[in-house]
């Protein structure tokens, strides 16, 4: 799948892929998250939707399955400058405008100060090694 370069733009995964991982490029294309940090009930949303023939709007693009191909259409305001997804860094989190950097290796990214707090007894150990 590629990501759209111009507004309208149809995108439909690669249909000769296997459907989990047909699952985890969408998830990845909508929400930012990498297939290793989603969530087990956002990929069975996104699963239900292939496999149901549904249309689901998430943000600034409309998923609909096939059965055995997604359709992707991204919205125009999606490809202006100021719309960039950047998803916390805490696990659990589906936020995908996060703004607060971890101050010490300014890699990390979290939506609110809360989850910073939540995420760092795992990012600790990731933090030190960014020094």
């Amino acid at each position: 799948m590629s990501t759209p370069i111009r507004s309208g733009m149809i995108t439909i995964t690669h249909a000769d892929s296997n459907i989990h991982d047909q699952i985890l490029m969408v998830a990845e294309m909508v929400w930012g998250i990498k297939p290793e940090r989603l969530p087990t009930v956002k990929f069975h949303e996104i699963r239900s939707i292939l496999e149901g023939h549904l249309t689901k709007e998430f943000g600034p693009y409309k998923v609909k399955g096939f059965g055995n191909a997604f359709m992707i259409h991204i919205k125009p305001e999606a490809l202006k400058n100021s719309y960039k997804k950047k998803s916390c860094s805490l696990n659990t989190c589906m936020a995908t405008e996060a703004a607060f950097r971890c101050a010490q290796c300014k890699s990390a990214l979290y939506c609110s100060k809360e989850h910073q707090i939540q995420d760092w007894p795992r990012h600790k150990m990731e933090c030190i090694t960014h020094r």
